[in-house]
Order: C-alpha cells, then structure tokens, then sequence
C-alpha cells in the first residue's frame, strides 16, 4: 500500500466514524431525547472539530512522512586496472549516467540518491573498498547499494559490470555486464526498476545532460575537498554555454568563499562573475533541479529573500526528493516554510537527512539546532551516528571540538583537537579552538602560543581578538589596540559579531585613555 493510499483511506476512517458520530447523535436528540437543541448543536460541533482536528494531524504527519521508497546508493564505477583499484573520472561519469536514466523513470519506489553524496562523509580514500561502501551505507539506513567495477578494453572501450544489493544480504539480487553506452544504461535501468518498482515504470534511452572529460576530472577533484575553484571559473569563462562547468565553478567558488569566511565585498565581487552564469544555465536548463538551488544559496548570501525562495520552491517542483531545498529552505525565516508543515529547521532538516542520510549539511544544520537549544544529548548522539561512518571527518571532528569547549572540557577538547591536528596539521581553526580552551582553563602563555599559529597558519582573524584580551590582561594596552584595531580592520560585513565585539572593547579601552576617534565616538558606536 503506497502512502497515499494509507493517507486516503485513514481520512476516509475518519470521515465515516465523524458521520457515525452525527447520526448517534441525532438518535439521540430526536428520538431518545437525551440531548436537547442545544446539546446536540454542541457535541455536533465538538466531532466535527475533532474529525477536522484528525484530518489536519494526518494531513501534516504526511507532510514529513518519506513516500514509501527505497533510497538507492549509486556509488561511482570503480576502475579496474593491473595494478589495483581505483575511484575515477570515468567512474564517477558512468554512476551520473545510471543516475540520471533511473530518474527519468520518476519511480515512486526508488529513488537514486546522487553518486557524489557518498563523498559528503565517507573516507575518499576507502570507497574503492565494498565492504566499506556497505558499511557506509548500511550505518546510514540505506538498504539498496549499486556498485559498478569497469575496466579498459582498448581503443576508449570499456567493459562494465554491475552488482545491486538488497538489504543485508551480501548476496546481489542483480549482476549485470555491458559496454557503457546511453542504451546500456537505460536497459540496466529498467532491470533495476523490475527488481523494485511494482508499478510499470521504465527508463528512456535519452541521453543526460552532456558533461566532458574536463568536468569529471575536475568534479572528483572538488569532492575530494581540493580548491578548484580558479581552474573552474577559467574554463567557465572560456565556455560560456557549457551548463555543467558553470554550476561547479559556483559551487567551487562559494565554498572557497565560505571556508576563507569572505568579507561580504568579496561576495559581491563574486557573485557579480557568477550570477549571469548561472542565469544563462537556468534558462538552457529550466527543467533542472541545480540551477535554482545555486540561484538560491545565490540570493540567500545576498539577503534576497523573495528570491531564494521563488527558487527554492522551482527546485522542489522539479525534484521534491531533492535534500538541499530543505536544507536551504532552513535558512530562510519560520513564515516561509511554516504553509508547508514544518515548524522550525530542524524538521527541515531531519527531513532532509531521511531523503538523503549522507547529507552533511543537514546532519551539522540539525546539530547547530541541538546546541543552541541546549539539546546536547541528541547533539552528540547525532554526531557519534556519523563519527562511526567516518572517525576521522574533519567537518564532525570541529562540531564536536566546539561542544567539548562550550563545555569546558578540556581533556575531551584535547583528545579531539589533537585528533584533528594530526588529520589537518595546517588546521587553523584546530589551534584557535585550543587557544580558548587554554584561555578559559587560565594557561595563558599557552593559549597565546595556539593563537600566534592560528595566525601564523591562515591569518586566522578571530584570534586577535583573543590576543587583544590577553595583553589587556598583561597591562599591554598598546599590543591589545593594535590586535583590536586588526580585528576590526578584517570584519566580514554587519554580521560579523567578533568584529563588532572588538569595536566595542577599542571604543572602552581608547575611552579610558581620553583618545577617541571620530568614527568611535559613541553616537556612531552601534550598541547592542
């Protein structure tokens, strides 16, 4: 029974026992006579708020309910070479293409998550393994894992072979070979589909959206966590109607901007390079799913609201299993997503995470959620989920390094942070992190040696201003002026609290010293 037919037939349960309801009542009122007029018109109204109450509790609990399908893991192709095994570009390119026919197939029953989401949390290095990728995808709750090995056969031929998988079994419920080609893929589509689809669906033999070699190479580059974002935006420009290399040299960029916490001016600049990119590859591809969800993390840095979630909302339209429109619908305010059933972003995030587990920025989104609303036990009990997919993720590593600080724990701070300093050991924010946990525990001459190579490594802003208390302390008022005035100097824009933070401590401290400038003079000083 699909979901919908679950729905419609308790609303029908309920529509019958609200009209059994009535006609009691009315026995009752008319002849009986155990309820007066006024009686009756009463508890006819109490069942009919209590069926509408019914409907509307069943109708919302729709709304997060997972239509009952199966997530399928398309992991990319394997390579098969004399001397091992490997994950490539080609790989990475059949998986998309297997990808992308199982979708054309709109199957209600299975859904294909995308190759790259394996990338999210899992080791890079391992997933040539099998039995790591099952047990990736099995602590995820993903049931149905697709893995392909393929091998050269000379003159740019390859032979692959596919094997499905199905819940524990480690035995494949579907072993296929075949010569990669648009037909191969549609035909192996179809197969896995009569493997799961009760209904008659079918994949088409329509070829995906073109993607060359350069995209492949430079793809599995990026989900491999290099920066790639110069090499990108250079063949984006050089190839303005090549949709695929535009959407990744935005995503490239963006993150680089996020990691390097980019002053918002940096933002415009680039987003000025970006947008009418994107606009080009939205209007060639205004079916697709992407270019409205890189149009809404678009408008959302720019604060355009109206717009991220017009986009937003294209991007669901076309593809409502997708996870990153919920994620990013979590950034917009409660009034905009509220209509749609969800009360707060964590719904909207844990929704995400049961359309697609290995979506990180779901997992940390729900976890910032736990933390702020002091919820730790279901914070670390989420991060520990994913810590045993991956030990070593350097994204869960920080989150949970953020609580052990938060906490004041410092044996805890050190076990993770020396972890991560030996994954990273030219993880700034790892040696920051440290300063302040010395900081707090009072070992100062500590602190400012995490704090100096958190400079020393990434110009790391945020500790200046650590630095700055630190020579207050020290009675060093001029080191702590000019540590503040740095700090000031390197903000991000008007969100930017550190910044704001050592704007108010210059204005006490040059106050103190009868030495303030015009731009601190307090009817310009922005207060809390």
């Amino acid at each position: 029974m699909t979901a919908i037919n679950l729905l419609s037939g308790s609303i029908i349960l309920i529509v019958l026992g609200w009209g059994a309801a009535l006609l009691v009542l009315w026995n009752l009122h008319r002849h009986a006579g155990a309820l007066t007029k006024r009686g009756f018109a009463t508890a006819v109204l109490v069942a009919t708020a209590l069926a509408l109450g019914g409907v509307f509790f069943l109708l919302r609990q729709a709304i997060h309910r997972l239509p009952q399908h199966q997530l399928l893991a398309v992991f990319p192709f394997i390579e098969k070479t004399p001397s091992g095994y490997a994950i490539t570009p080609q790989g990475l390119a059949f998986a998309e293409q297997l990808t992308a026919h199982l979708r054309q197939s709109q199957s209600p029953e299975v859904y294909p998550l995308p190759p790259e989401a394996i990338f999210e949390i899992a080791n890079p290095d391992s997933l040539h393994v099998p039995e790591y990728l099952f047990r990736v995808a099995r602590s995820a709750g993903v049931r149905v894992l697709a893995l392909g090995v393929y091998g050269a056969r000379g003159n740019n031929d390859f032979e692959a072979q596919l094997r499905l998988f199905n819940g524990e079994n480690n035995e494949p419920v579907l072993q296929h070979t075949f010569s990669p080609s648009p037909e191969a893929f549609a035909e192996l589509s179809r197969g896995i589909l009569k493997t799961f689809a009760s209904e008659n669906a079918s994949a088409q033999s329509v070829a995906p959206t073109a993607k060359n070699k350069e995209y492949y190479a430079l793809g599995l580059r990026f989900l491999r966590h290099e920066d790639i974002a110069a090499e990108a935006s250079l063949l984006a420009q050089r190839d303005t109607t090549d949709a695929a290399l535009a959407g990744l040299s935005a995503r490239a960029t963006m993150r680089r901007l996020r990691e390097n916490r980019a002053h918002e001016t940096e933002w415009n600049d680039a987003l000025k390079v970006l947008m009418p990119q994107l606009q080009r590859v939205w209007r060639r591809d205004s079916l697709g799913v992407e270019p409205h969800l890189l149009l809404a993390q678009c408008h959302l840095q720019q604060k355009k609201w109206n717009e991220a979630e017009k986009h937003l909302r294209r991007a669901r339209a076309r593809d409502g299993r997708h996870s990153k429109s919920y994620v990013y619908f979590a950034q917009l305010h409660g009034s905009r997503y509220a209509p749609d059933g969800f009360d707060n972003e964590l719904e909207l995030f844990q929704h995400a995470l049961k359309l697609n587990p290995f979506d990180l920025e779901a997992m940390l989104g729900a976890t910032d959620y736990y933390r702020l609303n002091l919820r730790k036990k279901e914070a670390l009990a989420l991060l520990a989920q994913y810590r045993r997919i991956n030990p070593n993720h350097l994204a869960v590593l920080r989150t949970l390094g953020r609580f052990y600080v938060m906490d004041n724990d410092m044996a805890s701070v050190l076990h993770v942070y020396e972890h991560i300093i030996r994954l990273d050991s030219q993880d700034a924010n790892a040696f920051y992190n440290l300063g302040i946990a010395y900081y707090h525990h009072k070992d100062v001459d500590r602190a400012v040696q995490f704090f100096e190579r958190a400079i020393q490594l990434n110009d790391h802003a945020d500790a200046r201003l650590y630095l700055a208390y630190i020579a207050e302390q020290r009675g060093e008022a001029e080191k702590s002026i000019a540590y503040l005035r740095e700090r000031i100097r390197r903000s991000t824009g008007d969100d930017d609290v550190f910044a704001a933070e050592a704007r108010k401590q210059l204005y006490k401290t040059l106050l103190r010293r009868g030495e303030l400038p015009k731009d601190l003079l307090p009817d310009t000083l922005k207060r809390e």
